[in-house]
Order: structure tokens, then sequence, then C-alpha cells
């Protein structure tokens, strides 16, 4: 120091720099049609199915979007900041390939939407009815495909998935005049066995329970699909003290608030064995 006149530091990496939020206005997001609806915003279905997604968009593959819903009626941070992002987020990879330790990070660009059944109840109808729409992809956890005697259809959205997705199929159904074309395909991935044919039976007792047309009974079973699956990715969060931010760290080049971790393993030869996800947003 001379004087008065403190000496000026030249920043370093472990310092943190301003950064500009993530959103659609800091980063260019494809525009997307929306073909996937997708019930569920935890880590598990941004860093497996959201990813895979993006990565399957970004090799020409696929040109899908995906909609994300918060089918429950209680305020969840972790959706109402990847609402803020407009559905960017990174994904954050971390392991050893070909015998290095590497470290990967990835946007994920294939969310388009996030909103709330609840709350956002008219836009959410409106994705219901779109004639691009697809594909629902869910994750309710174990618990949300149960069946609820007497849960109303009618209501703006009724409380169970299951009827939920008795409700919507409904919709389409009339909207579209039973057409074929109008049906979905259901990938469940909540970890109960044969999940695809229990939404499948719940959303069958809804309407035999509510007298819904026999058409539509018909048109459930023969235009829409509903998939047993068994999908896992292992999302055991942060461990105690482990700080949250990664912000301007492994090449986020925009802050990115709430971060999810999980752990895949991966196969030989040159691929990752173990990889570190964090699914920020």
């Amino acid at each position: 120091m001379s004087g008065s006149k403190l000496e000026q530091k030249e920043p370093t990496e472990l310092q943190e720099r301003p950064m500009n939020q993530l959103n659609s206005s800091t980063v260019a997001r494809p525009e997307l049609p929306t073909t996937i609806l997708q019930f569920g915003a935890g880590n598990f279905l941004r860093a497996f199915v959201d990813w895979m997604v993006t990565r399957s968009n970004e090799a020409g593959v696929t040109n899908d979007g995906i909609a994300i819903v918060q089918s429950t009626d209680r305020p969840i941070k972790a959706v109402e900041k990847l609402a803020a992002q407009d559905g960017l987020f990174h994904v954050y990879l971390e392991g050893i390939k070909d015998r290095q330790p590497v470290k990967e990070v990835e946007l994920v660009t294939s969310v388009q939407s996030v909103l709330s059944a609840h709350e956002q109840f008219e836009e959410y109808d409106r994705l219901i009815l779109s004639p691009q729409l697809r594909i629902v992809v869910s994750n309710t956890t174990e618990a949300g495909i149960e069946f609820v005697s007497g849960d109303d259809l009618s209501a703006q959205p009724p409380r169970s998935f299951p009827a939920k997705v008795t409700a919507l199929l409904h919709r389409r159904y009339q909207h579209f005049d039973g057409d074929p074309a109008a049906g979905l395909s259901f990938l469940c991935c909540e970890l109960i066995e044969d999940n695809g044919s229990t939404l499948r039976e719940y959303v069958l007792r809804h309407a035999a329970d509510n007298d819904l047309e026999d058409g539509f009974l018909q048109w459930v079973n023969a235009s829409c699909q509903f998939y047993d699956t068994l999908v896992d990715r292992i999302v055991p969060g942060f461990p105690p003290g482990r700080d949250r931010s990664c912000a301007g760290r492994d090449r986020i080049p925009r802050r990115d608030g709430g971060q999810g971790r999980a752990l895949l393993r991966m196969g030989h030869r040159g691929k990752p064995r173990y990889r570190r996800v964090i699914a920020a947003g």
C-alpha cells in the first residue's frame, strides 16, 4: 500500500463474479413444439428425462418441447425457481472418463414452460387440448398412483393424479370427437410395480364410477398407451454443510439457483463409470 490507497488484487477463480440470472433473456433457447407433458419437477425427471430429450433434440433425432406441470396445490420452491428461469437449468456431471477425472456442464433447453395446474388451470387446459401433445411423463412419487374414490372429475383440476389423467383424457376425447390420433402415450416413472398398467386401471375405474360414455372407455383402450417402466437415477441430495451454489464454477456461465445431486453408473471402455449429476433449477 502507498498512502491511503488500498492495493488492488486481481480476482481469483475462487472469488464469485457478478453473473446474470439464467433465463430466456440471457440464454438463447430453441423454440420447440410442446409434445411432452411432464407431471413432476424433481431432480430425477430434470436430470433424466429433460436432459435426455435435450440431448436427443441437439442430435437432430427429435424436436420435442416439454411443459412441466406442478400437480399439487401447495407452493414448491424448486418449481418457482425453475419457472423464474423459464425452464432452463444446467446438469453438472462429474466422474471418471478414460481413467481421468472429468467435469461436464450441460444446459438443458427442452423445457418450454412451467406451470401449476391449480393456479394456472386455463393455461393447463390449453396444453392438454393441444393437437401437438403426444406423450405424458410422470413421477408423482410412489404414493401418486393411487385410487381415490369419489375424486371429482369436474374439479379444476381433480385431486389425485389418476383422476387428473382421467379428466385430461376425457377432455381430449370430447374436444377431438374421439379421434384415435388424439390419444396419448404415458411413461410412468413412479417406482411401483406395473406403474403404467396400474394408472390405466385407475383411469378406467374413475371413468366407470362417473358413468362416462362407453366410447371413451373404448378410446382409452384403443388409442392410448400406458407403458410399464423400470427406470431410476439415484438422487441423494447434497451432503450436510456443502455449498449448493454452483454459479461461476465448472463453466456454468449464468446464475442457476437450486441444485440437486445425483449419481449415475455408466458403462466401461472409455465411458464414465460414475457421474454426479447436479440439476440446477
